[in-house]
Formats: structure tokens, sequence, C-alpha cells
């Protein structure tokens, strides 16, 4: 009966101490409580006169500067933005450019090719229906027809 009673005083004691730390902090939360709800009645008596007090114009003061040089680093990216595309458009200009001119260039290749096939295509019809020059024994260079590429 003893141990019992030993086991149910330290329980109680433990019970006591667990409420007096909840009791300590409900009023330290009542206590954090009523000075927010003093706050929010101050703030709400300042907008309802339209004057707001010293520090929080201070507080809004520091927001605007806040954002407008937020806004301003956000002008300066675009501003930068804005030149990277224009010199973007300006290589890309110049590049599209040379891709014309090389296939500009790459069809007149071609077409000098294609020329001078229908050149060789020629020449080797001139070489089959005129004898070579070495089966012509008594021929003269002057005689023989000559063909020249142009």
């Amino acid at each position: 009966a003893g141990a019992a009673e030993s086991a149910r005083a330290e329980l109680q004691s433990k019970l006591d101490a667990a409420t007096r730390r909840r009791d300590d902090d409900a009023a330290a939360h009542r206590g954090a409580l009523q000075q927010r709800e003093r706050r929010v009645a101050e703030l709400e008596g300042q907008l309802d006169t339209g004057k707001p007090s010293e520090a929080a114009m201070f507080n809004i003061a520091r927001d605007q500067a806040k954002r407008d040089a937020e806004a301003d680093k956000l002008r300066a990216q675009l501003a930068s933005l804005r030149k990277m595309l224009k010199e973007s458009h300006r290589v890309l200009s110049h590049l599209m450019k040379q891709e014309s001119a090389l296939k500009a260039e790459g069809r007149g290749l071609r077409a000098r090719y294609r020329d001078s096939s229908l050149s060789e295509e020629e020449a080797a019809h001139h070489r089959r229906s005129w004898p070579s020059r070495d089966a012509t024994s008594s021929g003269s260079r002057a005689s023989t027809p000559s063909t020249s590429r142009t």
C-alpha cells in the first residue's frame, strides 16, 4: 500500500507540474494575444482617422524604396535583354545573308559543274569522232583538232 501511495503522490506531483506549465503557457499566449489585439485596434484606429503613425510611415516608405529598387533592377535587366536580343537579331541577319550567298554560290558551282560535264561529254564525243594523234602517223599538230576547256 505504501508503494502505491508513493506512486500516486509522484503522479500527482507530475500532473501538478504539467498543469502549472500549461497554465503558464496559456497565460503567456493570452498576454501575446492581448498585445496583438491592442496593436490591431491601434492600427485600425490609425486607418479610420487616416493618420498612420510615424513608424508606420517609415515602414511604408522603406517598403516602397525596396519596390522601387527592385523595379529599377528589373528595368536594367530588361534593357540588357533587349540589347542582347538586338545583337542576336543582327548576328542572325548576318548569318542568314551569308547562308543566302553560300546557297547562290552553290547553285553557281553546280551550274558550272553541269556545264563543264557537258563540255567533257562533248570533248569525249569529239575524241571518238576524230582520229587520235597517235593513230595518224603523218598528221601534224596543226591539222589535229584541239579541244580547249574554258
